[in-house]
């Protein structure tokens, strides 16, 4: 499991437990508990929709950057190999004629 899945699974978690908690620990009626709750979840899962959002975001926005960062090496690379390719060529030894005797 991945940090921001454990992050994600023990933010959840948290947050239920301590709603949880708070609800029963209350000295509230039956109804108003209820809406407090149904508040309390509405707000968590509004949060939650809100983060996994912004994780999509960052996500997208790291692998644009690593797209790009590959594409400038490839492009860095192929630079280089052709000048290699070029000194090479220059500097090419010619064949001298041997048939002097």
């Amino acid at each position: 499991m991945n940090k921001s899945t454990s992050f994600l699974l023990g933010l959840i978690t948290g947050a239920a437990v301590g709603t949880l908690v708070g609800v029963l620990f209350a000295p509230s009626e039956g109804k108003q508990t209820r809406n407090r709750l149904s508040y309390r979840l509405s707000r968590l899962q509004n949060d939650m929709q809100e983060l996994l959002t912004k994780k999509q975001e960052v996500m997208s926005e790291a692998k644009n950057q690593g797209d790009e960062v590959t594409n400038t090496a490839k492009r860095k690379a192929q630079q280089l190999q052709d000048q290699m390719d070029a000194i090479l060529e220059k500097n090419k030894p010619t064949k001298r004629n041997s048939s002097k005797k």
